[in-house]
């Protein structure tokens, strides 16, 4: 009789009933985590970031444990390695844990062959931003903050939160266009801050009054450059002070006026090249070369600066919205005018004398005369 060779047969087993991958916006995608744990039955959960090695995590899939249940097992923004070893425990095995979570806010690459069969099996949960132009997404937003809270937001507040709600930049799909960088409300960073409404409002009882969320809800827009410089390049006189009245308490006068001549100088640039792709200029519009610098007294950069977030295309395009009706004669009058200012701080002007004299300069009523320099 002749002897056949063994073949080794591949295993039927799968366990993608198990697993959960979570994307979208950031604050939604954390909300959910605790909702799959109790619907797996797990006693708890274990962690593994984008360094943890393949072998670990085979160990994570294959290891018993003297619980009645293992832990779930949680994937935050994982690699393309680290998904192979996953696809690989689950089709194959061994695959011991209750739930794998595959936690990936934000935009998942769909090409990957763990994430097309994750769709494919319809385990991908996906939550929506919610887009600065959809007030009624927000507004439904504060509502179910107010329901799981008990705290109702009276309406002027509920207006001004809409209006000063912290920002981002995302991918989301538009139309036939595909996905584009969209400006999105900052759940995440919006629902830190109304925590402290909750938390006074809860001890004192009542309703939350706008009063309430504009002294509790620190978003610090003014540290956004690009509101300050659309203000000033579009001569809004009365938000120009009042930006330079809350930039100057984090630092010097000099300090704040030398991000906005950094800003002018490459809006000067910007109006004097052609092109307007927001993709191509959004590295290039980063504060990092300028925070930090000339922020002492004494003019000395800080040994240690800030930390920074490069500019997302969207701002970009905003800026660039913005210009859109300045001349390059306007902002080159701008740049002197700041230029001017920075340079009689320095000789000892009072700046509550010059900043006013900067801010008519700014809004292009009055031109600003170098013989304030002596």
């Amino acid at each position: 009789m002749r002897k056949t060779k063994a073949t080794k047969t591949k295993s039927n087993t799968n366990y993608w009933d198990r697993v959960y991958v979570i994307t979208g916006e950031p604050q939604s995608c954390q909300f959910a985590i605790p909702a799959v744990i109790e619907q797996s039955g797990a006693p708890g959960i274990r962690r593994y970031h984008k360094d943890a090695k393949a072998s670990v995590l085979r160990t994570a899939f294959s290891a018993f444990t003297i619980a009645d249940k293992p832990d779930a097992v949680m994937l935050i923004n994982p690699s393309s390695e680290q998904l192979k070893v996953c696809q690989e425990a689950i089709e194959e095995g061994p695959f011991l844990p209750p739930a794998l979570i595959v936690f990936s806010p934000g935009d998942i690459d769909g090409r990957l062959t763990f994430y097309k069969s994750a769709n494919k099996l319809k385990r991908v949960y996906s939550y929506d931003y919610v887009q600065k132009t959809q007030k009624s997404a927000f507004m439904k937003y504060l509502d179910e903050w107010q329901a799981g809270t008990g705290i109702k937001l009276k309406p002027d507040a509920r207006e001004w939160l809409y209006s000063n709600a912290p920002t981002a930049s995302a991918k989301i799909a538009q139309g036939t266009l595909g996905k584009r960088d969209t400006e999105v409300i900052d759940l995440e960073w919006l629902e830190s801050e109304l925590e402290k409404v909750a938390i006074v409002r809860q001890s004192e009882k009542g309703d939350a009054l706008l009063e309430d969320v504009q002294d509790l809800c620190v978003f610090d827009q003014i540290s956004d450059i690009w509101e300050f410089v659309e203000a000033a390049v579009a001569g809004r006189s009365a938000d120009v002070f009042k930006m330079l009245d809350k930039m100057t308490k984090g630092s010097d006068a000099t300090g704040a006026l030398h991000l906005l001549l950094s800003q002018l100088k490459f809006l000067i640039n910007l109006k004097s090249t052609p092109g307007d792709n927001e993709h191509v200029l959004a590295s290039m519009m980063s504060l990092d070369k300028y925070v930090g610098k000339y922020l002492l007294p004494d003019w000395s950069e800080l040994l240690e600066k800030p930390a920074t977030t490069a500019v997302n295309p969207w701002r970009v395009r905003k800026a660039l919205d913005s210009t859109q009706e300045i001349s390059l004669d306007s902002l080159t009058a701008q740049y002197q005018a700041v230029a001017f200012a920075i340079k009689d701080l320095r000789f000892g002007f009072p700046p509550d004398i010059l900043m006013p004299y900067l801010v008519l300069a700014l809004s292009g009523r009055i031109r600003y005369e170098a013989c304030l320099t002596g």
